[in-house]
């Protein structure tokens, strides 16, 4: 931004005139997010719903964000069941497991913005890494960032199961079966 100024001036001795001119630049405030990914339960097993919670907070000092952006991709062992978010916000499911929230939603400085997603946990055990990724973009650019959870969810447990007959019987004899089922969950 620019600003310039002319002055001239007359007396009994003459004219004097001056100019000067000075400059400065304006830029926006671009916003700043941050993402909060928790879950519960902290320690899940096999078949349990597992909920995931996104908090992003506008935490620029002075910017608002009015355009918001989220997205979560459920790992394999995760079965996708429901979703809640705000409104001004659109929840779409592109492909399988990506999950994306956009839209129009204004969060003013130290604003929050919630999405929760429920999902099973498989009857299987492995590894759970879960990425969310928030962008926010207000008048002066973008603010971007990652947040990350895991945990490992334990094999489903089994039986064991052990018999022990006599090898052979006769017609009309009476024996004894001895059954024995261990569980090593």
């Amino acid at each position: 931004m620019g600003n310039s100024g002319y002055a001239l001036g007359g007396s009994a001795c003459g004219t004097a005139e001056a100019a000067g001119s000075d400059g400065f630049a304006v830029s926006g405030l671009a916003p700043a997010v941050a993402l909060f990914k928790t879950r519960v339960p902290a320690s899940p097993q096999p078949g349990d719903i597992v909920t995931y919670t996104l908090l992003v907070v506008n935490t620029s000092p002075s910017a608002t964000i009015d355009a918001l952006m989220l997205t979560d991709t459920l790992p394999g062992l995760l079965t996708y069941v429901s979703e809640t978010h705000p409104g001004g916000l659109t929840h779409t499911n592109p492909s399988g497991a990506l999950h994306v929230w956009s839209g129009a939603l204004t969060l003013l400085p130290g604003a929050t913005a919630t999405v929760t997603v429920d999902a099973t946990a498989a009857c299987a055990g492995g590894l759970v890494s879960n990425t969310a990724f928030a962008s926010g973009t207000g008048p002066g650019g973008t603010g971007e960032v990652w947040d990350a959870n895991a945990f490992v969810l334990p094999a489903p447990g089994a039986l064991a199961v052990s018999v022990v007959a006599p090898a052979q019987v006769a017609a009309g004899q009476v024996f004894n079966v001895t059954l024995t089922a261990t569980n090593t969950g």
